[in-house]
């Protein structure tokens, strides 16, 4: 496990807002990075798409600002401990009806095996409830910012049904 601290110090020497820019609007396919060449010059200016405000990015900047990064750091940190405390139960299945969406462009979605498993069974063997398997095309991450109208669409038609 990583010693906590390194990973707040390296991200405290960035401007949080040019963080957020980066990571909301990247398109990379590889892993977030620490690498010089991953973040590029810090100067640089990040234009934000249409869907992506300022004020967003300017408020989600202040509140790291306030807090740092070590939460959300933690989380990946804590990723073995998650596998250990919920041991019980694996192997469940998630049963109840479950309509899955993800952006064509996510980062997770470019991992190796990622595609084969949401759309070649894996997924539906450890969510035998699956109904619909949504890939919004043009957005990555953030798909309920890039494309509001196209997710709340997919999820109104899923739920009226029941």
């Amino acid at each position: 496990m990583q010693e906590p601290g390194a990973m707040e110090a390296e991200l405290a020497r960035m401007d949080t807002r040019f963080i957020f820019r980066r990571i909301l609007t990247t398109r990379d396919t590889g892993a977030i990075s620490l690498s010089p060449e991953w973040w590029g010059p810090p100067d640089r200016d990040i234009p934000l798409p249409p869907w992506l405000p300022k004020e967003y990015v300017d408020r989600l900047a202040a509140k790291f600002d306030e807090t740092g990064f070590a939460g959300a750091i933690n989380f990946y940190r804590c990723l073995n401990l998650n596998w250990e405390l919920t041991a019980p139960w694996t192997g469940a299945k998630v049963a109840v009806p479950t309509k899955y969406m993800a952006g064509e462009e996510a980062m997770s979605c470019s991992y190796t095996g990622v595609q084969e498993y949401i759309h070649k069974g894996g997924l539906k063997g450890d969510v035998p409830g699956l109904e619909e398997v949504a890939v919004v095309a043009g957005a990555a991450h953030c798909i309920h910012l890039e494309k509001p109208e196209e997710v709340t669409e997919h999820i109104y038609d899923f739920i009226k049904r029941f």
